[in-house]
């Protein structure tokens, strides 16, 4: 709900092209972001030393 404002009110000062450009950077900002930090593997541990139980585990 705020977004939208947000967005509207930058549509309405920056125009439709740099709003939607600002827009589409922030979006991949944050899916770069989450590549990185949401990855499953750990990087302290091997896949031997897991616990079966856990990664089988739905």
């Amino acid at each position: 709900m705020f977004f939208s404002a947000i967005a509207g009110s930058m549509y309405d000062t920056a125009g439709f092209k740099s709003a939607y450009f600002l827009l589409g950077l922030i979006a991949i900002t944050f899916t770069i972001i989450s590549i990185f930090t949401l990855s499953n593997d750990k990087k302290g541990k091997k896949k031997e030393q897991r616990d079966p139980e856990l990664v089988n585990a739905v």
